[in-house]
C-alpha cells in the first residue's frame, strides 16, 4: 500500500538556498497583504481579492525586492493590480480596483472590451486565446 510508503529524501544537489529566500520573503509579505485585504473585506471595501489594487510604500531595502519580482506578488496576492512607491517606511493600502471584471480570468482591468472579438474580456486573456 502507498499508506506505507516513505517519503522520499530530498537531494542536497537540489537545493536552491537563494530561491527558498527568495520565497520566504514573498511569503512574509504576501501575509502581511492579507491581513490588509482581510481589513477591507471587513470594512466592505472589497468583496474578495480580486476586486483589489494593492499600493505598497516601501524603503529601498525592500523597494527593489518588490519591483524586481512585481508579477510574481500580483499573482502570489490574488488581486487585480499592484503599485510599488519608494517611501519612507513600508506601508500597505488597499483600494478598489480600477475597470470592469473579465469574464476569464476575474481581474478587474481598464482593458476590458478592447478587442472587439472578446468584447468581455481583457487583453491578457484575449491575447491568450489568439
Amino acid at each position: 500500500s502507498i499508506m506505507l510508503e516513505y517519503w522520499p529524501k530530498a537531494e542536497e544537489k537540489y537545493e536552491n538556498q537563494q530561491l527558498k529566500e527568495k520565497w520566504d520573503r514573498i511569503i512574509k509579505i504576501k501575509e502581511e497583504v492579507s491581513k490588509v485585504l482581510e481589513e477591507a473585506r471587513a470594512q466592505k471595501l472589497i468583496g474578495n481579492s480580486l476586486e483589489a489594487e494593492v499600493i505598497i510604500k516601501s524603503d529601498k531595502s525592500r523597494y527593489e525586492f518588490l519591483e524586481q519580482n512585481k508579477k510574481i506578488l500580483e499573482e502570489v496576492f490574488i488581486i487585480s493590480g499592484l503599485k510599488i512607491n519608494r517611501g519612507e517606511k513600508f506601508e500597505i493600502n488597499v483600494e478598489r480596483a480600477e475597470g470592469q471584471k473579465c469574464e476569464r480570468c476575474w481581474m478587474y482591468s481598464n482593458t476590458v472590451g478592447q478587442d472587439k472579438e472578446n468584447s468581455t474580456i481583457c487583453k491578457k486573456c484575449s491575447d491568450a486565446l489568439k
